[in-house]
């Protein structure tokens, strides 16, 4: 974060899965700590997965792309 930080602060673009959730709020973290300011979006789309056993929620799938392009 600090390598793209222009004193404005820096946006996560997060897809929900477990792993990256975890790992960007610890980066987040990381960064706050060192004075960078952070927002985070968790794209959570995926209209294929509602209600499943085999996944933690719907992830971000399609329209990250979109997101990141807004």
């Amino acid at each position: 974060a600090a390598a793209v930080d222009s004193g404005a602060g820096v946006l996560f673009v997060v897809k929900n899965y477990t792993g990256d959730v975890l790992n960007f709020d610890m980066a987040a973290e990381l960064a706050e700590d060192e004075g960078i300011r952070v927002a985070k979006v968790l794209v959570n789309d995926d209209v294929a997965v509602t209600d499943s056993l085999y996944t933690a929620g719907r992830r971000g799938t399609g329209a990250t792309l979109f997101v990141e392009k807004i």
